[in-house]
């Protein structure tokens, strides 16, 4: 699926027209160019070379991800509204990630460029463009492949504490992802988190979520999994954990909230309370 994905942004960027109005104008041939193209990317087999990507020299993968990233920052220019292309920064950024994840042995030669990319895309944040979703995805994606790296696991935790700067807009479009994310983090990961001292930057980031009807399931699957550890459990998960259940316990126990009363509410009265209505009074009523 990832490969897929990869293929498509690739195809879209090489394939891309700098003028609309002359793709609305294409003519047969045209269209036919376009379909050998995209067959002649499919059978280059692009996605491979970036995998190959593991067996390249230390310089040589260092300069790879700083280009990668380099490509991608032109995103940046798009959240002011000054890029033509966002798609193109998030095919880079895509393959970014998965260049990283590919090199999870050289994990902490490539982390820094890695991270501070993320870092600058998450400050410029004002909604939640696709280059920004992408972006969170991606830190979550980074943090279940990468936080049982000991070289790297401290700045993984602090990856996931970008995600605290997500201004409101993008943390309401954002909230069922986060909190599936990181309902798979710790199913898999709990032991890693425990050392790495990650539970209050995880825990707190699932109780910003909780008011998501969506998200508020994932939030009761990560209480139950932290607590399930019994007796095991440990001081630092207590008491972010603590804090996660009395919100989820307000949120799931609050009566519902009643939908505002529409005008015209005198129909709702009691038939002995207000007159019938007369047979030309009723006649709107069958429109």
């Amino acid at each position: 699926k990832t490969d897929s994905s990869i293929f498509s942004a690739l195809s879209a960027y090489l394939l891309m027209s700098s003028d609309n109005t002359d793709r609305k104008e294409s003519t047969a041939e045209d269209l036919a160019a376009r379909e050998q193209a995209q067959h002649c990317v499919a059978d280059c087999g692009l996605p491979a070379l970036f995998e190959d990507s593991k067996f390249l020299v230390i310089d040589a993968l260092v300069e790879l991800v700083k280009a990668l990233a380099l490509h991608s920052q032109s995103g940046v220019a798009t959240l002011i509204g000054s890029a033509p292309n966002e798609g193109v920064s998030v095919m880079f950024l895509e393959l970014l990630v998965n260049v990283t994840l590919y090199n999870h042995d050289r994990i902490a030669l490539i982390w820094p460029e890695t991270f501070h990319h993320l870092e600058g895309l998450l400050a410029c944040a004002t909604d939640a463009s696709p280059l920004i979703r992408r972006a969170v995805i991606s830190i979550l994606r980074l943090a279940r492949r990468l936080l049982r790296k000991d070289d790297v696991s401290t700045q993984v935790i602090e990856a996931i504490r970008l995600l605290h700067t997500m201004p409101a807009s993008v943390e309401v479009v954002m909230a069922e992802q986060v909190s599936a994310g990181i309902a798979s983090l710790i199913k898999d990961n709990a032991v890693y988190i425990e050392r790495s001292k990650g539970w209050e930057p995880l825990l707190s980031l699932v109780a910003r979520t909780r008011r998501d009807r969506k998200a508020l399931r994932y939030a009761l699957q990560c209480a139950v999994m932290v607590a399930g550890v019994g007796p095991a459990i440990t001081p630092a998960a207590f008491m972010p954990l603590h804090h996660l259940v009395i919100e989820l316990a307000q949120i799931v126990t609050a009566p519902p909230e009643r939908p505002p009363q529409q005008k015209g509410g005198s129909r709702t009265r009691s038939a002995t309370s207000a007159p019938p209505p007369t047979p030309m009074a009723a006649a709107p009523e069958k429109d």
